[in-house]
């Protein structure tokens, strides 16, 4: 391996992944995350460098499922329906489809049971076994003319024998939908990429995950790629018209620029700063300092308070792991994900609003408003305070002291609360009240969020006031009494004490104030 191959391949994990300083693994996300800074040659720099001319090491994998469903079962066969990636090089990724119909003599007919298509933003992927992946990718391999958005069609009998695999026609043309669609986004005047320019590699491959992990101008950026269905394309576009209308927005997910392909024509994906933190989901699995969870519940609020302001709703809030929000480099927390609509699963509890309630079948997707939005964000707020990880179905029947047994269905009413448990005794009394006011069971009595957020505002003045008043009684106190304070403490002391007078709003838990 040459000197200029060891360089790349040393300074590739490094950025991609983020350096948490901590003497000790319990401690380990107690302490903000730090970019590392690799120094880089000019020459690595330069618009030419190909790093993957310079590596043997090939990009894996090369084809994985992004989403799959059952379409039909019957007696004898069951067919099932995947979306994909395949990498044709390291600059290079299509999209397609594939139909695999299962005989029942095959041995494959248990491993390949996935879930009925309901919804197919809401599936999962866990991927295809790694002998048909293997046949797929060799397929692939020898008919370099595939194309974009194309269809294979697999048959899969008895034995090796009775395996058909071959090409057919799609039956949506998501290349000429995307073709249309890229049109109309040119007058959005964004940052604007040729996919040849950038590197890319999948950041996950499971859960319905179309995310990127793209090397962009010697900096890590995050690629968020359209799918084949039409759903997903319209979901995709859903969230790129909302980050590049709430660009600099305090809360939300930088905004980079959008990937075309080689003639400029049809938008591939879009990208967004790295958010080199992870997912907040991952934070609370341990304890969390209360300043940190305070200040992350703060930001996500001024998130959904800058989202509505536009029109726009998150939809994601609420959900257990998927919540769509990020820890940037700087320990901030920031909105990404969004959509018009939000999934039901009646094994979740606590998301579903009161007003939906009456309906007696409900499974699916549900149009987001941006009642629904304060609603499943009480729950949210109310997980960072309570520092609950797990699903909050066994969290609130753990609280109650629900004496159900494991494995059993708890049908008590602690089960799927309106209003929550508290959260734990060192929450403030101000962040219980803002949960219980996103908790409320009528929607029009649901404060807004620029209304939640001036509650964390007026906390903030007020810890700000008890902190510059205890700073001016400790210098005013000991061998230094007589001394006067410095002047620009108590004129920054005064200022504050007086405005927060004038808007009626002074409060003082220790006493009355004094000077």
């Amino acid at each position: 391996m040459s000197a200029q191959e060891e360089t790349y391949d040393r300074r590739l994990p490094q950025e991609h992944s983020s350096a948490i300083q901590s003497k000790s693994a319990e401690k380990s996300r107690d302490k903000y995350t730090e970019r590392l800074a690799t120094p880089i040659t000019a020459f690595e720099a330069s618009a030419s460098f190909r790093p993957e001319a310079y590596t043997n090491v090939e990009v894996t994998p090369r084809l994985f499922s992004h989403s799959e469903y059952q379409e039909l079962v019957t007696e004898y066969t069951q067919t099932n329906r995947y979306a994909m990636f395949y990498c044709k090089s390291p600059r290079h990724w299509i999209r397609l489809t594939m139909s695999i119909t299962i005989s029942v003599e095959s041995r494959y007919w248990d491993l390949l049971r996935v879930a009925p298509g309901r919804d197919v933003l809401s599936q999962q992927s866990y991927g295809l076994p790694t002998g048909l992946n293997s046949m797929v990718d060799t397929f692939l391999r020898d008919h370099p003319d595939f194309e974009q958005d194309g269809h294979l069609s697999l048959y899969i009998g008895a034995g090796p024998a009775n395996t058909a695999l071959q090409i057919s026609r799609p039956r949506f043309q998501a290349t000429e939908y995307l073709k249309r669609a890229t049109k109309f986004l040119y007058h959005l005047n964004c940052p604007r990429y040729k996919e040849s320019a950038l590197i890319q590699r999948p950041l996950r491959t499971q859960c319905l995950n179309r995310e990127f992990i793209t090397i962009m101008q010697s900096q890590w950026v995050q690629d968020y790629r359209f799918g084949s269905d039409k759903a997903q394309i319209d979901a995709s576009l859903y969230v790129l018209q909302v980050l590049h209308c709430l660009r600099g927005a305090p809360g939300i997910d930088p905004f980079v620029g959008v990937i075309l392909d080689e003639q400029s024509e049809i938008i591939k994906s879009f990208l967004t700063k790295f958010s080199s933190g992870g997912d907040l989901s991952d934070y609370l699995t341990q304890p969390v300092a209360w300043e940190r969870g305070e200040k992350w519940c703060r930001q996500i609020v001024q998130g959904v308070a800058a989202v509505h302001s536009k029109g726009f709703v998150v939809g994601f809030l609420g959900s257990t792991l998927n919540c769509g929000i990020k820890i940037d480099g700087e320990d901030n927390a920031v909105l990404g994900r969004f959509q018009t609509i939000f999934t039901f699963d009646p094994a979740i509890t606590g998301r579903l609003p009161p007003e939906y309630r009456h309906l007696e079948l409900i499974e699916g997707s549900l149009t987001a408003l941006p009642q629904t939005d304060i609603y499943k964000l009480g729950l949210l707020l109310w997980r960072i305070a309570a520092n609950k990880h797990s699903q909050p179905t066994s969290a609130f029947c753990k609280i109650a002291g629900c004496t159900t047994r494991t494995g059993t269905i708890c049908t008590e009413r602690h089960i799927d609360p309106i209003q929550l448990p508290a959260p734990g005794e060192d929450t403030l009394q101000y962040l219980r009240q803002v949960i219980a006011a996103c908790r409320a069971e009528d929607p029009d009595q649901r404060p807004p969020a620029c209304e939640i957020l001036k509650m964390f505002t007026r906390q903030a003045n007020n810890t700000l006031l008890a902190e510059t008043k205890g700073d001016a009684e400790e210098q005013s106190s000991g061998e230094h009494r007589d001394m006067p304070l410095e002047e620009g403490k108590v004129e920054d002391y005064t200022r504050l004490k007086n405005s927060l007078a004038d808007r009626g709003q002074e409060q003082n838990p220790g006493g009355s104030l004094q000077t």
